[in-house]
């Protein structure tokens, strides 16, 4: 429901803030940087108060972990670098499992389960009808070009997909049910730790941490570790392992507004029954209206379409 911040929009409406439990008092929109900071000192006396070990059982409780996971995500949200590996590297120290794709078994209904080794919190996102995974939501549909990016010996193509009358649809996902994880995982932190390191040209660094998650993602002895030698070369290889890595997350959106931000110049471009939607760079409508009761019950004002 706001912009992506950057440091130099701090005045700009962010979302309304409530730390008071009076019912009575009216929700104003706090300020980008006022929004930010709330969140991210949160995120930090949290991290203070959590336990170091959290719950292999029940992984929707909160940890020490989880927060510096959401800290690092911030961070990345912000283009604070330094900080977003910092909070990476803090996460990794208290927990840092993989799973190797190779064990998972493909006949399996649901090829994860809500406790796996990856998950750092259990979070679903909410769904409609049409938006849950496998063969039963034909309308749910991936972006052939996306289904087409992983190669044939990169288990994800099979374990996170199933063709539906020749179309893929999604079919695996972390929550060990048919609704899609929206909570943190350790193959997020690490693309993370990776994408930052590569921005602050560590690339050798940064290309070892990718290479460390690829290998327990592909067939067992046919992953070639990738290798780049300038910035740019890396981050396009790590951008396209964030996508591919964390498809139906909910974390590509909030990538979008960032990278359009910084010059990706990235269009969407779907076509519905033959009518062709795009949305350009830039577009006001990357940030979300506020729903019309919020505005009638607070009177804040309403996002520009």
């Amino acid at each position: 429901f706001s912009d992506v911040y950057d440091g130099s929009n701090g005045s700009t409406l962010g979302i309304p803030i409530r730390l008071s439990p009076q019912i009575d008092q009216p929700s104003k929109r706090a300020t980008l940087k006022e929004t930010y900071d709330q969140i991210i000192n949160d995120l930090s006396e949290a991290s203070t108060l959590l336990q170091d070990s959290f719950s292999h059982q029940y992984r929707n409780r909160p940890s020490k972990s989880a927060a510096f996971a959401a800290m690092a995500r911030v961070y990345l949200a912000i283009s604070s670098f330094d900080k977003a590996i910092q909070a990476a590297d803090s996460c990794l120290k208290y927990y840092n499992k993989l799973i190797d794709y190779n064990i998972i078994d493909l006949s399996a209904f649901f090829q994860f389960k809500s406790t796996n080794d990856e998950t750092l919190y259990q979070a679903r996102l909410l769904s409609t009808s049409q938006v849950v995974i496998g063969v039963s939501s034909p309308g749910c549909i991936i972006d052939s070009t996306l289904y087409r990016s992983y190669q044939s010996n990169d288990l994800r193509k099979t374990i996170f997909f199933k063709l539906n009358g020749g179309l893929p649809n999604i079919k695996g996902t972390y929550t060990g049910t048919i609704l899609t994880f929206g909570g943190l995982a350790v193959d997020e932190v690490m693309l993370i730790r990776a994408e930052c390191l590569a921005r602050n040209n560590k690339l050798q660094e940064a290309m070892s941490v990718l290479n460390t998650l690829l290998r327990n993602r592909w067939v067992r002895g046919t992953y070639i570790d990738r290798i780049a030698l300038t910035r740019d070369a890396a981050l396009k290889i790590i951008l396209e392992e964030r996508k591919k890595e964390l498809v139906f997350r909910g974390t590509r959106w909030a990538d979008l507004k960032r990278l359009n931000k910084e010059g990706a110049n990235i269009q969407l471009k779907r076509v519905i029954k033959g009518t062709t939607y795009t949305l350009d760079p830039g577009d006001p409508r990357y940030i979300l209206p506020i729903p019309p009761d919020v505005i009638l019950l607070g009177g804040i004002p309403q996002n520009p379409r």
